[in-house]
């Protein structure tokens, strides 16, 4: 059985357990405002607050108990009673463990994601461990990998996928007077007829190869467009735009469409990121030094727990399922601390 993905009201109960770490009276008062408006709300706390704790992280949160009675709550604002509103934070004056610093981090990111806007946008997307097909009006083929989204245009002459995120594997139909272009924030792909994937993660875009030629161009630097051919990979970094281009055997590129990944020399880190949106909830890599290791396997997306099992474990890493929504993985040095379902 599948583990449930985070609700509105657990994302909007994690912003408020980072706030009310340091919050004052004001923003007290809206929480218990929010708390008491939706019986959901007060579940979704009861469940946030215990994975926290199972963290070893402390604070003074408030006691749901404490919280005012429904007729209170007609006074609160709709901002109080959803969610925080922003403010800057005060520096903290406790210490947090190193685990229950990397779940601040990752949770803090999950939840900051603009996913309405990215509804809004997409013509295609995919939820956790969902891979959708897609025929497209020009007769090619678009395969689009859990947590992906894409907008597309096929007006006129023009034959176009914007990657919004995630990735998609594209079996394009020969069209000589059509190029059919992929574009991944600002990465450009152009061909007109071929077979090749495309990802987009927040550390890089790569683009790969299984047939034919494509050209890559970043349109954000003035270097010119790489050609690639079967078996080649190029991969730009987001941070600085660098590029790095390698061999990769053909039969690897997309192979996520049969249900496998494959990776070569990889960081544990780079393979987690791959194996998140086949797990639902948040996957938190809480030991820096695991990240850093280096793997090379194929391992099965249809049994992800199994595939971050056999990630981790050649380095000694550790699964902790801290909720059933929250799993953390550590390594050797912070097992003894960390609490938690292994």
């Amino acid at each position: 059985m599948s583990r449930p993905s985070p609700t509105e009201q657990q994302e909007a109960a994690v912003e408020w357990l980072l706030r009310l770490d340091d919050a004052d009276e004001t923003e007290r008062r809206a929480f218990a405002a929010w708390l008491v408006a939706d019986p959901r709300n007060r579940e979704a706390w009861e469940q946030v607050l215990h994975a926290w704790q199972q963290t070893g992280v402390h604070f003074a949160a408030p006691d749901a108990a404490e919280a005012p009675s429904t007729t209170h709550t007609s006074t609160a604002t709709s901002q109080e009673i959803h969610r925080p509103g922003r403010r800057p934070r005060r520096r903290h004056t406790r210490l947090m463990t190193g685990a229950g610093m990397a779940v601040a981090a990752a949770v803090a990111l999950a939840v900051a994601l603009p996913a309405v806007f990215l509804r809004m946008e997409a013509d295609y997307r995919t939820g956790t461990g969902e891979i959708r097909e897609v025929a497209l009006p020009d007769g090619s083929t678009l395969h689009l990998a859990p947590q992906s989204a894409v907008a597309t245009d096929f007006s006129g002459t023009r034959r176009r996928i914007d990657l919004l995120r995630g990735a998609t594997y594209l079996e394009v139909r020969s069209d000589a007077g059509r190029p059919f272009t992929v574009d991944a924030d600002d990465v450009e792909v152009t061909v007109t007829g071929t077979r090749f994937g495309v990802r987009l993660s927040d550390r890089a875009i790569a683009v790969g190869v299984r047939s034919g030629h494509v050209r890559v161009r970043d349109t954000r630097n003035a270097t010119p467009g790489v050609a690639l051919g079967r078996g080649e990979r190029l991969t730009v970094r987001r941070t600085d735009r660098a590029q790095q281009r390698t061999g990769v055997p053909p039969e690897a590129v997309g192979l996520w469409t049969d249900g496998r990944l494959y990776v070569d020399g990889a960081t544990v880190g780079a393979a987690i990121d791959r194996l998140r949106p086949y797990l639902p909830g948040w996957t938190v890599l809480a030991a820096s030094g695991l990240e850093t290791r280096r793997i090379t396997g194929t391992y099965d997306l249809t049994a992800p727990e199994s595939a971050l099992r056999a990630v981790v474990g050649p380095h000694s890493g550790t699964i902790h399922h801290v909720s059933p929504w929250l799993r953390l993985v550590t390594g050797p040095e912070d097992t003894a601390t960390t609490g938690g379902e292994k």
